[in-house]
């Protein structure tokens, strides 16, 4: 199923563009859905025992699923990048303290991704909001890419642009155009 759906996305496109599937990391924002935001904000901060077996199931879940698509990838000669990412950040910053996250989620991010990097396909994040603050753990989980910055919020673009990946290459970087000010109000020439 997964290589039927990005062989089709890639025929929809043609030539001049490509596809990036998108691969899994325990949804940080899943448990907004189920529980509501204030009764999950809540959750991680007096229930931290109990929320870091939940991001544990949710990133078995996704090492799992993203087992396959590495192996599908590399076996079916597909261009090996993945989009990841879960909604974690607003416009200051994580929703939850770095510490936080760094205690009970991402440890089962870094998990999570595993299978990809092992097979050599590269890891683009997607960025909501300012993630100046979990930057340094993401590179330090190996992510070869970032997609998505919102510079209007605080997102220190040109620390970005000079730095590298953890495999000493230079990051990766989609988008960086502000769909929420530049691309829909600014000239051609400030989108260029």
């Amino acid at each position: 199923d997964f290589i039927s759906r990005i062989k089709m996305a890639q025929d929809e496109l043609g030539d001049d563009m490509l596809w990036i599937p998108i691969a899994d990391v325990p949804e940080f924002h899943r448990g907004f859905l189920q529980f509501g935001y204030q009764n999950y904000l809540g959750a991680l901060i007096l229930y931290k025992d109990s929320m870091d077996r939940y991001f544990e199931y949710l990133g078995e879940l996704a090492r799992l699923h993203n087992d396959v698509i590495a192996h599908a990838i590399i076996e079916e000669d597909l261009t090996p990048f993945v989009m990841l990412g879960s909604d974690i950040c607003d416009n200051h910053g994580p929703m939850v303290s770095p510490k936080l996250l760094n205690e009970i989620y991402f440890p089962h991010v870094k998990k999570s991704i595993e299978p990809l990097q092992r097979k050599g396909v590269k890891t683009l994040w997607h960025c909501d909001g300012n993630v100046n603050p979990i930057f340094d753990t993401l590179l330090n989980m190996r992510i070869d890419g970032f997609q998505g910055f919102q510079e209007e919020h605080g997102v220190d673009f040109p620390r970005i642009m000079n730095t590298k990946a953890k495999s000493g290459k230079p990051l990766i970087v989609l988008g960086s155009i502000s769909v929420t000010t530049t691309l829909p109000r600014g000239t051609v020439e400030d989108v260029e």
